[in-house]
């Protein structure tokens, strides 16, 4: 009995310990996911900039401008809805 015991506790404590890993594992994935995320913004962002000093440059017409306008606003819609 005593043996079974022992053998019980030791699986038992191997399943905590599993699960624990596990969780650790997931927490730092979702780190990983947001810093990832965080880092694609930053890239967009600086593109966008980059595009945007670009257009200043450019003379636009109100058609422009407004085609301009929407394409981002759709977009950033698509971004914001995929997070």
């Amino acid at each position: 009995m005593r043996a079974e015991n022992r053998a019980f506790e030791i699986v038992k404590t191997a399943e905590t310990e599993v699960d624990a890993m596990k969780l650790n594992a997931h927490r730092e994935l979702e780190r990983e996911r947001i810093k990832a995320v965080n880092e694609l913004k930053d890239q967009i962002s600086e593109l966008t900039i980059m595009a945007a000093s670009r257009v200043v440059e450019k003379d636009l017409n109100e058609a422009d401008h407004r085609e301009l306008i929407n394409k981002f606003i759709n977009e950033v819609g698509d971004v914001q809805w995929q997070n």
